[in-house]
């Protein structure tokens, strides 16, 4: 679930509404007490809060500049991570804070350590798309790889929005070979199941294909999310309607993988806890064993 504070969301909403209607029921408050909430109808027990502070560096999708300039851009990214940590505590026995940052900016790998040491949070969310990481950029891919190595070497678990608007399918070699091979000891969440309104889902299936042929792949590291992957008829969104081939495809992938190595999660604000929880129960074709270790696990699963 993403977390924004007042501010953050303002900026959001004003910015970026415009090219995502899902933006729109954006309300003002996204803190604590209204994840609670909304956690409460889906009688989810637990849950994973991701900072947006990554999101003050977005390059706005009509201009290539980032959403705030430096030099304040980092003191907002600052302020975003501890505003989130706080609204963790509140209710520490339910959420766990995680926290954001732009892998390509200079305070990349300084932000990393300032949350693990200042504020204790045990988590790292990377939005590639958001900040406009071309991976087949050299420099970019040695800038995203250097950050994933300091989380390797402090032991912290990373969840990577890993498609951007410059990726292909293609890519999937990319990803396998130059970003997740290269971390064995790295915990890897990958969100989207690789790729939110892909229906061929070619760069999931690459990386089943890849770490199920591979002994020297770790795959006993390497996870994947399902938030937001799966669009009704009734549900606005900039993607289509999933078809059943799209959800066929994607049970069957969620089975090779292990389900108990999916984690389930709503992307809320974009989609509501319960809103996604019906979508998956109704539209996901899983054996009701299967099914259970999707949706009953805790996020200490994928932390330890």
């Amino acid at each position: 679930m993403h977390i924004l504070s007042d501010e953050l969301a303002r900026e959001v909403k004003a910015n970026l509404a415009a090219f995502d209607p899902t933006i729109q029921k954006l309300s003002k408050k996204c803190d604590a007490d209204i994840i609670i909430s909304e956690m409460d109808k889906a009688g989810t027990d637990k849950a994973l809060v991701f900072s947006g502070a990554y999101l003050w560096s977005t390059i706005l999708p009509a201009k290539a500049i980032p959403m705030i300039a430096e030099p304040l851009q980092y003191e907002k990214v600052k302020q975003e991570n501890n505003w989130t940590a706080a609204q963790a505590a509140k209710y520490a026995d339910r959420l766990v804070p995680v926290f954001s940052i732009n892998p390509l900016a200079d305070y990349a790998i300084e932000e990393m350590d300032r949350c693990i040491e200042e504020q204790g949070v045990k988590a790292m969310k990377l939005h590639l798309g958001s900040s406009s990481v071309n991976i087949n950029d050299y420099n970019q891919l040695r800038k995203l790889n250097d950050v994933l190595s300091h989380a390797e070497k402090r032991g912290i678990p990373v969840i990577i929005h890993i498609w951007t608007k410059f990726s292909q399918p293609k890519d999937s070699q990319i990803i396998i070979d130059k970003i997740l091979a290269k971390h064995p000891d790295l915990r890897v969440c990958i969100a989207h199941l690789g790729y939110v309104g892909e229906p061929e889902m070619k760069v999931m299936e690459a990386i089943v294909t890849a770490y199920n042929k591979n002994e020297k792949l770790n795959k006993a590291n390497l996870f994947f999310d399902m938030s937001a992957v799966i669009w009704t008829k009734d549900t606005v969104s900039i993607l289509p309607e999933t078809s059943q081939e799209s959800l066929d495809k994607m049970a069957k992938l969620i089975k090779a993988w292990g389900p108990e190595r999916i984690l389930w999660g709503s992307d809320y604000f974009a989609r509501e806890p319960k809103e996604f929880l019906d979508a998956t129960i109704n539209h996901l074709n899983l054996e009701a064993k299967d099914m259970k270790k999707l949706l009953y696990k805790k996020p200490e699963d994928f932390l330890q």
